[in-house]
C-alpha cells in the first residue's frame, strides 16, 4: 500500500502541479474574499477529485492492466485512491481551517461556533465529491465519466455554497441548530464515502481488463 501511495504522490507532483497551483491561488483568494462562497469550497472540491485525475493517467499508460501483475489485490488498488483523496482533503481542510481562524483573530469577528459549523460543511463537501464520483469513474472510466465529473463538481459547489449563504432567519424555522446540521452533514458524508468505497471495491473486483 505504501508503494502504491508513493506512486500516486509522485504522479501528482509531476502531472498535477498546475492544478495544485490553482488550488493554492483560490485558497489565498478565499482569505481575502470571504463573502464569495465559491472561493471557500472550490479548493477542497478540486483537491478531493485529484485521485480521479491520477486514475486518468493510470488508464492512459495502462497501469490499470499492468498493475494486475503486482502482488496487490484489486481492493488495495481501489483503497489507495480513497486513501489519497482522504489525505488530500484533510490536509486542505486543515489549511482552510487555519486560514479561517487566523482571519477571525485578525478581524476580531468571533463566532467560533459558526466557523466550526462552516468548516464541517466544507469538509463534508470534500467527502461528498469523492464519494459520488469514485464509483462512477471505477465503473465507466475517466473518459466516459467526464460528464458525471463536471455535473458533480457543479452541483456540490453550488449546493454547499447555497446552503451556507441562506439568510440566518431561515435557520430559525428548523428545529436543529446550525452546528447540529453541520454535524449531521459530516456524519452523512462520511457514511456516503465509506459506502462509496465498498461499492467501488465490488465494481473493480468484477471488472474485466
Amino acid at each position: 500500500m505504501k508503494g502504491l501511495l508513493l506512486k500516486d504522490l509522485y504522479m501528482m507532483r509531476k502531472y498535477c502541479w498546475m492544478m495544485l497551483a490553482v488550488i493554492v491561488l483560490f485558497t489565498a483568494v478565499s482569505f481575502v474574499d470571504k463573502a464569495n462562497m465559491f472561493f471557500q469550497f472550490y479548493p477542497i472540491v478540486i483537491i478531493s477529485v485529484l485521485p480521479v485525475t491520477i486514475l486518468g493517467y493510470d488508464e492512459k499508460c495502462h497501469w490499470d492492466v499492468y498493475g494486475q501483475v503486482f502482488p496487490y489485490s484489486r481492493k488495495q488498488l481501489v483503497t489507495v485512491k480513497y486513501l489519497l483523496g482522504l489525505i488530500l482533503v484533510c490536509a486542505m481542510w486543515l489549511l482552510l481551517a487555519a486560514i479561517q481562524f487566523f482571519g477571525s483573530v485578525v478581524n476580531h469577528s468571533g463566532g467560533q461556533g459558526d466557523l466550526w459549523s462552516f468548516l464541517l460543511i466544507v469538509l463534508s463537501t470534500g467527502f461528498l465529491a469523492s464519494g459520488f464520483l469514485m464509483p462512477i469513474i471505477f465503473k465507466f472510466g475517466t473518459e466516459k465519466g467526464r460528464l458525471a465529473f463536471m455535473i458533480v463538481i457543479v452541483l456540490i459547489c453550488a449546493g454547499s455554497a447555497g446552503m451556507t449563504s441562506l439568510p440566518s432567519n431561515i435557520l430559525f424555522r428548523f428545529p436543529l441548530s446550525t452546528g447540529a446540521v453541520a454535524l449531521i452533514a459530516f456524519a452523512a458524508s462520511s457514511i456516503i464515502l465509506f459506502l462509496s468505497w465498498i461499492v467501488s471495491v465490488k465494481i473493480y473486483e468484477r471488472k474485466e481488463f
